[in-house]
């Protein structure tokens, strides 16, 4: 689902012009012409393919204070942070923080203060094709894999937040037994089939190579792309669900999550504006929405670090993260 081939800016796969794009796309097109399914080969590894990004100086400062390690699976091991309450106690209750597509774990950092505060552990990790993670593609039952083995390592959840693509890999994950109590999904896409409709747009594919990239992404994941739509998970999902979206999100639409937290039993929709795809990640108000429903009775846990103490405000400096 690589984002370095679309250029619909209603798509989460978006990036700026690239020359060698168009150089992409002659060559799908002329391939394709020859044989649709070399074609479709191609463009099949280049979806699955993400860009990956250098973590900013705020991340890698953020990751300081957490604790390294690995998860082993099938797809290489995976790199694992985890962050201890200040007074950590033996099975305290775990949030997992999960990325979206060319995400890092360490992207959602700016929810780990709060979350601390309220006496939880959170564990950040890269899917992957993403961040450290060694391998060098992926796809969303990946994603949904990896969340899988590092839930079973890092128990017992309490919670999810995740961002973007993330939500569907929780829903994924779930579907498979592995679950937690609460969600927070920060604009999670409707269905990430309409992907493959911008890929194909963008690249100009003939039908024939268009059926065949379908039928070898069905294959490689196991999963009818019809059968990832919200609309037809989330009513049979369990847990509390909070779905935050910005109006203004130009890659994942606001009607997207609005249409998510109507079919999820009992969800609600926390509306934002003006903060777009990513930026609802470090906003302050978002991050004490989510952390405040994650921790749920939680939230009361007496951690000896009020946020709002001046010990507290020195241990959560972090909080210099948020927007």
């Amino acid at each position: 689902m690589s984002k370095a081939t679309l250029g619909s800016k209603n798509s989460t796969n978006v990036r700026s012009f690239d020359p060698r794009l168009f150089a992409v796309r002659a060559g799908l097109r002329a391939v394709g012409a020859l044989s649709p399914e070399a074609a479709a080969q191609w463009a099949e590894r280049i979806y699955r393919t993400p860009r990956r990004h250098a973590r900013p100086a705020w991340e890698r400062e953020a990751l300081v204070g957490a604790v390294p390690s690995r998860v082993a699976s099938g797809a290489g091991d995976i790199p694992v942070w985890t962050f201890n309450p200040p007074r950590p106690r033996s099975g305290d209750p775990a949030v997992l923080l999960v990325h979206g597509w060319e995400g890092r774990g360490s992207q959602l950092s700016a929810f780990v203060p709060r979350l601390l505060a309220a006496g939880l552990r959170v564990v950040a990790f890269d899917a992957p094709g993403h961040g450290d993670h060694p391998a060098p593609d992926a796809t969303v039952v990946d994603l949904a894999d990896a969340l899988a083995h590092v839930a079973r390592a890092a128990g017992p959840i309490e919670g999810v937040v995740a961002h973007s693509l993330g939500g569907v890999a929780a829903v994924l994950a779930q579907r498979g037994g592995v679950g937690a109590k609460r969600y927070a999904f920060v604009a999670p896409p409707l269905n990430p089939h309409r992907f493959i409709g911008a890929f194909v747009s963008f690249f100009g594919l003939d039908p024939r190579v268009e059926r065949r990239l379908k039928e070898r992404i069905e294959a490689r994941t196991g999963i009818a792309l019809r059968e990832l739509d919200g609309r037809l998970l989330a009513p049979r999902m369990r847990g509390e669900l909070l779905v935050v979206h910005d109006r203004q999100d130009q890659e994942v639409l606001f009607e997207e999550g609005l249409a998510l937290a109507g079919a999820w039993p009992g969800a609600r929709l926390h509306e934002t504006q003006g903060l777009g795809h990513r930026r609802v990640l470090r906003d302050s108000h978002v991050i004490r929405e989510v952390a405040s429903f994650i921790a749920g009775a939680e939230a009361a846990a007496d951690t000896g670090l009020s946020m709002d103490s001046l010990e507290g405000e020195l241990f959560h400096r972090e909080l210099r993260w948020v927007a």
